[in-house]
């Protein structure tokens, strides 16, 4: 006889065993594991074989981006792209040649998330960087827009003429982002002679390592209208554990929420992120600062360059089970820098705040900081 809880837990692993096997979902759920986006492939094929114990020739295959590949050698590219207006539907086309002759192999890394749109006129607006590196993985090109921008291809040419005949470039890192897997109807027994079956579907979330150095993936569910969420470990062990849905997952509470107050000068509200969203735990932060701006520069040989006092200021909005608040204020001080949150739990938004003279854009990093005892 199987129970309700085994019933879902085997969904929920044939589930991961069909979306591993998956290009678009590899991509989505785990890509945040890897820096190098070659070993994003033969870590899901060892993931599918501990978690499905599947035929080897299901494994996910990467498919390269060009046929016959770029060579260590210089490059004039092609990039073309899609400036669009989120739900608008307003697509303005562009193409550039960089004629500056970039070093191969090229690759491309596109940024993405999405915004609620400040004037109301859309349902919302998607905001991705597409950045351009050379061989050495330097930014050599970066276009971005707040309407949000599409990456169509790039086409690179060696400059000599020659043939691309050195092998393929590595994939670009995929976009992090929900999955939604409708799963078979599951069946479970509530006595010795009575079965239930019900529908199941799914939405995980990007997968993360935690402090102990399991793999996990976050999960929301829907069993028959009735809504659960939880998280799947993939890794060491499998395990999937959940609980109904409805249960707030601000940590902490404050003695007297009805003492606080309203402040002076509150800032725009901020709405709750979807159920499932992995918290904020730091910000990249890349700035240019204009010819006539404020910020003085103490040079190094190596790099980065410090610049003084600041280019930009970050605060992080945290949300406890009462209440939310913005955490003081951290210093941004070279043209590409990472900030941490500095609240173990995480943040739910975060914003950055340039200098005068100053141009920062900047995109959250997600992920899991509380340890197993929180």
């Amino acid at each position: 006889m199987v129970s309700f809880s085994e019933a879902v837990q085997e969904s929920g692993r044939l589930a991961l065993c069909a979306l591993f096997a998956g290009n678009e979902a590899v991509n989505a759920l785990l890509s945040p594991l890897t820096g190098d986006s070659l070993g994003l492939y033969p870590l899901t094929s060892g993931l599918r074989r501990k978690l499905c114990s599947d035929d080897p020739g299901n494994d996910p295959v990467y498919e390269p981006l060009f046929e016959g590949g770029q060579c260590p050698t210089l490059y004039n590219v092609g990039i073309s792209y899609t400036f669009v207006s989120g739900f608008c539907g307003n697509d303005i086309p562009a193409t550039e040649v960089f004629q500056n002759s970039v070093q191969g192999p090229i690759s491309v890394v596109t940024n993405n998330s999405t915004t609620p749109d400040p004037g109301g006129i859309c349902d919302g607006y998607s905001y991705t960087t597409i950045q351009l590196l050379n061989a050495s993985g330097s930014v050599v090109a970066q276009r971005g827009s707040g309407l949000g921008i599409r990456l169509n291809g790039i086409t690179p040419v060696r400059s000599d003429a020659g043939v691309d005949n050195c092998g393929d470039p590595p994939p670009p890192p995929g976009v992090p982002g929900p999955i939604t897997y409708e799963g078979d109807d599951i069946t479970y027994n509530i006595d010795e002679s009575t079965d239930i079956t019900v529908p199941i579907s799914f939405v995980f979330s990007p997968a993360y390592v935690d402090l102990d150095g399991s793999i996990n993936v976050p999960v929301n569910f829907d069993v028959g209208g009735v809504e659960f969420n939880g998280t799947v470990e993939v890794s060491p062990e499998f395990n999937f554990e959940f609980n109904p849905g409805g249960i707030s997952t601000g940590p902490g509470t404050v003695d007297d929420p009805d003492g606080i107050g309203e402040p002076g000068e509150p800032s725009d509200p901020v709405d709750d992120p979807e159920e499932g969203t992995l918290p904020i735990i730091g910000v990249l932060v890349y700035s240019d600062i204009d010819p006539d701006g404020d910020p003085s520069g103490i040079l190094f040989q190596n790099g980065p360059n410090i610049y003084v006092p600041r280019l930009a200021s970050v605060q992080f909005l945290i949300k406890t089970a009462d209440s939310t608040g913005w955490t003081p204020d951290q210093d941004v001080k070279n043209l590409e820098c990472y900030v941490p949150c500095p609240a173990l739990q995480g943040a739910i938004a975060v914003r950055v705040s340039p200098v005068r003279g100053v141009t920062s854009r900047f995109s959250p990093v997600r992920g899991r900081l509380l340890t197993p005892d929180t």
